[in-house]
């Protein structure tokens, strides 16, 4: 059974703080999705403009009150460093997705990797038995990333995702599981 908290939390991670998005940092959702990477290899609309990261943190309370996903950000040394996603609850199926954005200031130094773990423990502790990330192929950064933080490549799923030029093309599929369902 999972249970939905009453309330987002603040996590921590050393020096990383996970916590809830805060009404006046459309900004940081702003300048993280400018970055051509984050552009490449997530859905976000491009252009990218202060409304849409106005609207997507209102929809992050939404999906928190309809207990669907939610997001928090991740802060290092006062700046947000990782939005980080839950969505796609299955409570059913004790199933949940993730995503994640770095703003590319904070990319290659391990804060991601750790703010996931951070999360997926948070995942667990409510009821979730596995978690899931999907890819393409070639963002290596973010496989690294999942590898680290513990995730294993399940499969490659044939043409499961679209490119910006609207071609199909192959997407990954990585999972970790709660400790007590691991092998």
């Amino acid at each position: 059974m999972i249970t939905w908290p009453d309330k987002l939390p603040t996590l921590s991670a050393g020096d990383i703080s996970i916590r809830p998005w805060r009404e006046d940092e459309a900004a940081a959702v702003y300048n993280i999705c400018q970055d051509p990477d984050t552009q490449y290899f997530t859905t976000v609309p491009i252009p990218y403009t202060h409304a849409d990261a106005e609207k997507w943190i209102a929809r992050q309370r939404k999906g928190f009150e309809d207990k669907t996903d939610f997001a928090l950000a991740a802060e290092v040394d006062g700046k947000v460093a990782v939005q980080l996603s839950a969505f796609d609850s299955i409570a059913f199926e004790h199933i949940i997705k993730i995503g994640y954005a770095t703003a590319p200031e904070f990319r290659g130094k391990g804060y991601t990797s750790r703010a996931i773990e951070v999360l997926v423990d948070y995942l667990f502790s409510l009821g979730y038995r596995r978690v899931g990330a999907d890819t393409l192929p070639e963002n290596i950064g973010s496989r690294k990333t999942l590898l680290r933080a513990g995730f294993y490549l399940e499969s490659t799923q044939r043409m499961a995702m679209t490119n910006r030029d609207g071609t199909q093309t192959d997407g990954l599929v990585f999972a970790k599981l709660a400790p007590e369902y691991r092998d």
